[in-house]
């Protein structure tokens, strides 16, 4: 496990949410160069890549940030997956957008898929866990292909108590936990997973199938939790074989 440096994290937010946006031209050809490079596992640049996806959702609307960094294909839980593009499209934004931030980050051994689990937080203050699925495209670039979120009341409560403590509670406190610390873990690169996932393990896209990152070191699933909501539940490979990311990533359940 490593703990990203905040000073790097936020210059590599900068990097990936500059001036221009993802589609200047000089970024565009900078992801070129950095899609002919071989694979490798890097969580801050995700971690920075996630970052600039919340402050976009704040500076330009949530929906059209969902939608901007999305892959075409991506699956969002409403509370069922259903296609992220169409649920999205023509979607009004929130007056204000939900508030989030990373807290926990597994990478496949190649770095072409990352699995993000963090805390958000909506206007009504409400708090909630959320799981993100973040994938390497062709260009080099990182885009969510599956994302979900579940309320935590637990949470809520803590929160709640926290900022009646405080003399000047700050809608930023979000922000100030994401600069201070984050836990990564990469998948082993010493042996290959010979062995398959383990038995029942159910699919991981709307049609039932598993997902994976390129080098099958991480791998992921859609599963059925009560009331009807869908979950995503990772899998990483380590040298002592498959290890499940814990139920309660993203911190514990106290926040």
């Amino acid at each position: 496990m490593r703990w990203l440096a905040a000073a790097g994290l936020l210059l590599l937010t900068a990097c990936a949410g500059g001036p221009g946006g993802r589609d200047d031209p000089g970024a565009r050809a900078d992801r070129a160069v950095l899609a002919r490079l071989p694979p490798v596992a890097e969580p801050t640049s995700v971690v920075a890549t996630e970052l600039a996806f919340a402050r976009a959702a704040r500076e330009q609307g949530q929906w059209t940030a969902y939608a901007d960094y999305a892959a075409d294909d991506a699956l969002i839980a409403v509370p069922q997956p259903v296609a992220a593009r169409d649920w999205l499209a023509g979607r009004a934004n929130p007056a204000s957008a939900d508030r989030w931030a990373p807290r926990d980050v597994w990478s496949s051994c190649d770095g072409s898929a990352v699995l993000v689990a963090g805390i958000s937080v909506d206007p009504a203050g409400e708090w909630s866990r959320f799981t993100r699925i973040w994938q390497r495209d062709d260009e080099g670039e990182f885009r969510w292909t599956h994302s979900a979120a579940a309320p935590d009341p637990a949470l809520t409560r803590n929160r709640r108590e926290q900022d009646r403590a405080r003399s000047a509670p700050t809608d930023d406190a979000i922000l100030v936990e994401a600069a201070s610390f984050i836990r990564a873990r990469t998948a082993a690169c010493d042996t290959a997973p010979a062995q398959p996932l383990p038995a029942g393990a159910p699919g991981g896209d709307a049609q039932g199938t598993a997902s994976a990152s390129r080098d099958g070191t991480l791998r992921w699933h859609w599963q059925a939790e009560p009331g009807g909501r869908a979950a995503i539940v990772g899998r990483f490979w380590t040298d002592g074989g498959w290890e499940t990311v814990p139920a309660d990533a993203g911190g514990p359940a106290g926040g």
